[in-house]
């Protein structure tokens, strides 16, 4: 099994199309969307509400047409959401994704105790085999 890095950088969020998924854990809840179009290559993003970074890539296995059980976490510097006053250092969501199809895992900073600068790390997992790492750094608007 592989994964490849397609694209990575900012996307926009579409206004239609997008749905919300509760989360199962106490954590964020997940946007999915058929579409995310890319916007700029770029591993620095700036934090401004609304703003959507993430990556796009496709799983292959060895030519076989699957759906498989992926795991995408983000983990980054720590935040304060309302629900964890000791904070939270990651989040991750189970998902299942086909084989040798374009997907894409994303964050956007929707309310501003999520809005944190330093290291962003992406990660996909198929159980706990690494597939796929991509680092973002997030700055402060200038």
């Amino acid at each position: 099994m592989k994964a490849t890095l397609l694209t990575y950088g900012l996307y926009g969020l579409p206004a239609d199309g997008v749905r919300r998924v509760k989360a199962t854990a106490p954590e964020h809840d997940f946007v999915e969307t058929d579409r995310l179009p890319h916007l700029l290559t770029t591993d620095t993003v700036t934090m401004k509400q609304g703003t959507t970074f993430g990556i796009t890539y496709n799983v292959s296995h060895w030519g076989m047409d699957l759906d498989l059980p992926l795991r995408f976490c983000i983990f980054h510097p720590k935040i304060y959401p309302p629900w964890a006053p000791n904070g939270r250092t990651h989040v991750s969501h189970v998902f299942e994704a086909a084989t040798d199809a374009e997907d894409f895992s994303f964050f956007t900073f929707d309310e501003p105790w999520e809005m944190v600068a330093g290291k962003w790390t992406f990660r996909v997992y198929f159980q706990d085999r690494l597939l796929l790492t991509r680092a973002f750094h997030v700055i402060s608007p200038p």
